[in-house]
């Protein structure tokens, strides 16, 4: 699996109307659905209505079948209600069928919200970030969850479970502390992204 991370600048609303937007012009075009909402829930996303903080969740299935080729998570940035960390994974090569003609359907999603604003130029100088240094070994609770928060804020994907196994905490324990961590600082994140 491959994954891409960048920035998506605009609200939830304008996220989810060009997502809809998108949706209805490739259906069209297709005869068949596009893509798949996973949240909201793909079976009432038409009734769905965009609040702050929420997440989006996409996936690109080869028609006919379950599978995921494509997975996009569209989470917003932890104090900015007007930029989302968007995370693209290939669930295999991009390269070949049935993986490129679901990449194929993503770039022309991706081109409009290029076009409208949304995504930065490829060829403007946004860089990925770099993922921050881990904590010295020994150090403190505290600091790995800095250094995790300071991932998370980056666009990187890193997980409680990751900083367990390096201070070699329960998972249980780590999660916790980490409550407690996020309660005392006001940065509890959804319980989706804190604790996978």
């Amino acid at each position: 699996m491959t994954t891409d991370v960048f920035p998506f600048f605009g609200t939830i609303q304008q996220l989810w109307g060009i997502l809809c937007s998108e949706y209805d012009k490739l259906y069209k075009a297709l005869g068949r659905e596009p893509f798949f909402f996973e949240q909201p829930v793909h079976s009432v996303f038409r009734e769905y209505t965009p609040k702050d903080g929420d997440e989006i969740y996409i996936e690109f299935r080869e028609p006919g079948k379950r599978d995921d080729l494509i997975t996009i998570e569209f989470e917003p940035k932890a104090g900015d209600a007007g930029q989302f960390t968007v995370f693209l994974h290939v669930h295999g090569n991009a390269f070949q069928e049935p993986h490129k003609s679901a990449v194929q359907i993503w770039k022309q999603i991706e081109e409009s919200m290029r076009a409208r604003g949304y995504l930065p130029d490829p060829k403007s100088a946004y860089q990925k970030p770099s993922l921050p240094p881990k904590p010295a070994p020994g150090s403190s609770l505290d600091g790995w969850f800095d250094w995790y928060h300071a991932a998370l804020d980056a666009g990187f994907k890193v997980t409680l479970q990751e900083i367990a196994r390096e201070t070699q905490y329960a998972v249980g324990t780590t999660k916790q502390k980490h409550a407690a961590y996020a309660k005392a600082r006001g940065q509890l994140r959804s319980k989706k992204t804190n604790q996978k």
